[in-house]
């Protein structure tokens, strides 16, 4: 049987409001590594989009500095979403004239997954990981 390595086909994007955003990411606060985190401080750091794939959906919040974009906070769910959300984050990033992408996470498998899609580690917060991919 063969193994589909096809990514997975994004069928929808959109933005989503920061009153929306905020009610998304509320659950993710308690998962900050530095405990500062509050839901509509993350709602507000910078523009939310939602996608959509034929298996899942996800949700995240993005800015940036000085050419380097930062995932202010990610929920998904569905098969393939952290591939299919990766791919369209640094979409996105590469538009706006960025060099790299970063994000943190308590999530191991998170780790993990990134890892084979180029990131690595760049440092520690607490018991997080903050994870960089930089742009050839």
């Amino acid at each position: 049987m063969a193994h589909d390595t096809q990514r997975p086909l994004i069928v929808g994007m959109n933005t989503v409001e920061p009153d929306e955003a905020a009610r998304i990411f509320a659950p993710l606060v308690g998962l900050d590594p530095e405990r500062k985190a509050t839901a509509e401080g993350i709602a507000n750091a910078g523009p939310t989009f939602r996608i959509e794939t034929e298996d899942g959906n996800a949700v995240f919040t993005l800015s940036s500095k000085a050419g380097f974009c930062w995932v202010h906070a990610a929920k998904g769910q569905g098969q393939g979403m952290t591939e299919a959300g990766l791919n369209v984050i640094e979409q996105i990033a590469r538009q706006a004239g960025c060099h790299a992408v970063g994000f943190q996470t308590l999530r191991r498998g998170l780790v993990r997954k990134a890892q084979r899609l180029g990131y690595h580690v760049a440092g520690q917060i607490n018991k997080g990981h903050i994870l960089e991919k930089r742009f050839q």
